[in-house]
């Protein structure tokens, strides 16, 4: 998806006018020497804003035409080849600005969209493999597909599980078996329930860490991710927003001692 602010479209049509101008300054001159706004036998100054303008928001026939109009300014042409060009281009730039879809981000949901380590770079740093997913749950949220942000969450939630689990060094767990969160989560229980001198030793040495983060993913998985895998649910902003806050939390406790 291509971004960029607002004000490009207004610098693209303030350049249109000034060509729009020029054009009906020569529209009875056929044959005159070419020259610029300020009656100087010219180039056209405001070319190169244009050109960068419309390369930025990914005009193709606009940028044709300006190449064009490039080559009629620098052979000296009259003034009415000129016109007929400078004509082409600015129905093209028209036509393409107007072919153009804007969504616009809420400034107050912008840091969603723009920022790349929304959890903080102790999260980017412990979890690089979720950095992706955080990106587009936030982007998600700013563009109000809450549900869509939701899903990516979930993704999150269990990268942080499955690094939670390995910490119980039990074969039966491995990733590449795609354990269930429940089955998971039974055996972080389980490893609560055992006395200290029994729990593996990274959950004997912070059993509180370890007893915080199962009891959180317990939450995660109960309110959240079992109706996610409901094709009937759709979720609110405020919804959203506070699962983004909940994974946030999780991720940012576990990076204090895990990391992937």
């Amino acid at each position: 998806m291509l971004t960029f602010a607002a004000d490009k479209f207004v610098k693209a049509r303030e350049s249109l006018a000034r060509f729009e101008q020029l054009l009906e300054r020569i529209k009875n001159a056929h044959e005159q020497k070419l020259v610029s706004l300020s009656g100087a036998p010219a180039v056209l100054p405001e070319l190169d804003e244009l050109e960068k303008q419309v390369s930025e928001l990914e005009l193709p026939v606009s940028i044709k035409a300006i190449k064009t109009l490039r080559s009629i300014t620098d052979s000296g042409q009259p003034v009415s080849i000129l016109q007929f060009h400078l004509f082409h281009l600015t129905e093209s730039v028209h036509a393409e600005l107007e072919a153009v879809l804007l969504l616009q981000v809420p400034l107050a949901k912008r840091v969603y969209f723009e920022k790349k380590n929304l959890f903080g770079d102790d999260v980017a740093n412990a979890f690089a493999s979720a950095s992706v997913d955080i990106e587009e749950a936030g982007r998600c949220f700013a563009l109000e597909r809450y549900t869509a942000c939701v899903f990516h969450l979930m993704h999150v939630m269990e990268i942080g599980l499955r690094v939670l689990g390995a910490t119980l060094k039990d074969p039966r767990l491995d990733p590449r078996e795609n354990p269930s969160w429940e089955r998971i989560l039974k055996k972080c229980r389980e490893e609560l329930e055992k006395k200290r001198e029994n729990q593996a030793p990274e959950w004997a040495a912070e059993d509180v860490f370890f007893s915080q983060a199962t009891a959180t993913l317990m939450a995660v998985k109960d309110a959240w991710r079992n109706p996610t895998m409901h094709v009937e649910i759709n979720y609110t902003e405020s919804q959203a927003e506070d699962v983004f806050n909940a994974v946030k939390a999780f991720m940012r406790l576990l990076a204090t001692k895990l990391h992937d």
